[in-house]
């Protein structure tokens, strides 16, 4: 007897933000952008070609500065008919900003990703997995977003 299993895969392309949001001298360490490059350029493929091979689903959560740097790449996503969930747009961790800049990083993403795909985001992955109070508000907008 075989037994079913479900099982939920979920990529983060982050990129160079990784380092870029913590670190705003990383823009000068090419070690560092060369190992945030290989997400998009070759990790992602590899991915993409897996998934493809197999039939397996997933989702991907993708800062919108990251399509704007790669629209291509995260654009083979879109074409494979996989899900962008919103992934911020800088990768910056919510503590660090305040709450009309974690409203902002929100809203710049949202517009990135409805633009690029062609619908809104499904799902909402913070950076580093970190909320503050304000990002669990309820939106008092249209458009969903710290409030």
């Amino acid at each position: 007897m075989t037994e079913h299993i479900d099982v939920v895969l979920s990529f983060d392309v982050d990129a160079e933000t990784l380092w870029e949001a913590r670190d705003p001298d990383s823009a000068a360490k090419p070690v560092w952008l060369s190992q945030g490059r290989y997400g998009p350029t070759v990790g992602l493929p590899r991915i993409m070609r897996l998934l493809a091979r197999h039939g397996i689903p997933a989702s991907f959560f993708v800062p919108g500065v990251v399509i704007e740097r790669y629209p291509a790449e995260i654009g083979t996503i879109v074409e494979a008919g996989f899900d962008i969930g919103h992934h911020s747009h800088t990768h910056t961790w919510a503590q660090n900003l305040s709450k009309e800049q974690e409203r902002e990083e929100f809203e710049r993403a949202y517009r990135v990703i409805e633009e690029f795909t062609g619908r809104a985001p499904r799902g909402y992955r913070s950076p580093a997995a970190e909320f503050m109070p304000n990002t669990l508000r309820k939106p008092r907008c249209h458009t969903p977003a710290v409030t």
